[in-house]
């Protein structure tokens, strides 16, 4: 008994079931196939994008390194020159330092100086004092020889006469 009626014959054997069976299972292998077939090529697209974003990302830090280096050079030679410039102001600082005699030493070099002139002016003033005395005196002896010879004169020819 297969438990067919005469009245609804469906048709179905165990050989059609298990042909039946056996195709959709076939046919369930296959989408299994093309769907792991899709996922593995989906996974090796997804790791060749990952590599080309890789060389991507490492071409890009290498610019940026090599960016940062020339910026770290350019840097570093700016920074030499500003400190030779510095040095070199230092340096003339330093010289004037050294050239340039300091305002105390100055000050009193200055007095010394003032003190010095005052006294030859005073020796000046006392010379041309004395010379001013001497040729009073040669004046007053020349005036009182005058005198003298006057006087004489005077004599000789009260007595001469």
């Amino acid at each position: 008994m297969s438990g067919e009626t005469e009245k609804s014959v469906s048709g179905w054997t165990v050989d059609t079931l298990n042909a039946h069976v056996r195709e959709t299972l076939i046919e369930r292998d296959r989408r299994y196939e093309q769907r792991f077939a899709a996922q593995e090529h989906a996974l090796a697209e997804r790791d060749l994008f990952l590599e080309r974003l890789a060389a991507e990302r490492d071409k890009q830090v290498a610019a940026a390194f090599n960016a940062s280096s020339r910026a770290i050079e350019k840097a570093e030679i700016a920074n030499e020159k500003r400190l030779d410039g510095m040095n070199e102001f230092r340096s003339t600082l330093s010289d004037q330092a050294r050239d340039l005699m300091p305002r105390a030493e100055t000050e009193a070099l200055v007095h010394a100086i003032e003190e010095k002139l005052v006294l030859l002016t005073k020796q000046m003033d006392r010379m041309a004092g004395e010379r001013g005395g001497t040729a009073q005196t040669i004046g007053f002896s020349v005036g009182a020889v005058g005198v003298l010879i006057a006087l004489a004169a005077i004599v000789v020819a009260i007595v001469l006469h």
